[in-house]
């Protein structure tokens, strides 16, 4: 009886291990619900959309805190009133090499030139009536544009970068491609510009990248390549277009409804898709934590008439 018993048990134990593992293997072989093989995921007019808006989406990822910061607080018109480590650095011009800002905007960065690759990579294979020619051409124009933005980013803040111009969907792509020069990188950020330009339309949307928008910053990439003929070439382009002018006055930037005249390009945020750089400079007063204040010399240049809103204009 007692041997009958053991084998019953015995038995149980043995269904209920081949259960248990029968129920993990499925457990560890999920569907994901946040992710798609790469050839399901851009197919038709629908999902190109999505992957272009997404494309603005990691743009606006690493513009909403990280690269600005890098780029304001190691000057002397702005200080950080905080005591958060990575910002001291930044603001004292000490970095180490784990500075999360840093970490971040490089990674939010390639991320945003991977949607852009894979945009680039799948848009002109998608056959749907509801895309037509035109709108695929304005979606691959926005991918050029949108990576030659990152990649002068990347230029003007580390130099020359490694180039990765095809998707990355694996842990093998991209391996062994070394760092390009500075020369080589605004050499695609020109390539990719000149292909934006001839794709994208010809008219004016203030948040998404149009003609202008990619003559502007064209004019940006000569100027800092010290090509100034043109610079001034492609920068008239755009102040002699009408549906651009300054505005008055100058805080008219930067408050609602915004995607103001003067506006070639803005990235839109939203009470729903905020950005975190007003909290850092908004007083408690007003909900913020100011963190970013500017120092009173900064003040009372912009306070100037002869040198600020006014002076500006000259």
């Amino acid at each position: 009886m007692k041997q009958t018993l053991f084998r019953l048990l015995f038995a149980s134990q043995v269904a209920a291990v081949s259960l248990s593992l029968s129920a993990c293997n499925d457990l560890l072989e999920p569907q994901p619900v946040q992710q798609l093989p790469a050839d399901q995921a851009i197919t038709d007019a629908g999902s190109a959309r999505a992957a272009t808006i997404g494309a603005y989406d990691r743009v606006q990822a690493y513009y909403q805190l990280n690269w600005p910061v890098l780029g304001f607080l190691p000057g002397e018109n702005v200080r950080f009133n905080g005591t958060l480590n990575q910002f001291l650095q930044i603001d004292q011009n000490q970095l180490s090499a784990d500075n999360v800002l840093i970490t971040e905007a490089w990674t939010q960065m390639y991320q945003a030139v991977n949607v852009a690759n894979n945009l680039l990579a799948a848009v002109p294979d998608v056959n749907d009536p509801l895309l037509p020619a035109a709108e695929k051409n304005q979606l691959l124009g926005e991918a050029h544009f949108l990576r030659a933005l990152v990649y002068f980013d990347l230029a003007r803040g580390w130099g020359g970068v490694p180039l990765i111009l095809t998707p990355t969907r694996t842990k093998e792509n991209g391996q062994g491609i070394g760092r390009s020069t500075v020369a080589q990188t605004y050499d695609q950020v020109l390539a990719d510009l000149v292909e934006a330009e001839t794709l994208l339309p010809d008219a004016t949307t203030r948040n998404r990248a149009v003609k202008t928008t990619a003559r502007a910053l064209r004019a940006r990439l000569h100027l800092y390549r010290q090509q100034y003929a043109e610079a001034e070439t492609y920068a008239t382009q755009v102040i002699t277009n009408a549906n651009y002018s300054l505005v008055t006055p100058y805080r008219a930037i930067s408050t609602a409804p915004f995607l103001s005249r003067e506006s070639v390009l803005e990235l839109t945020f939203s009470n729903s898709d905020a950005n975190t750089m007003w909290n850092n400079w908004f007083p408690s007063a007003l909900g913020g934590q100011f963190n970013f204040q500017p120092v009173p010399a900064a003040i009372t240049l912009l306070n100037d008439p002869t040198v600020g809103a006014i002076g500006r204009r000259c």
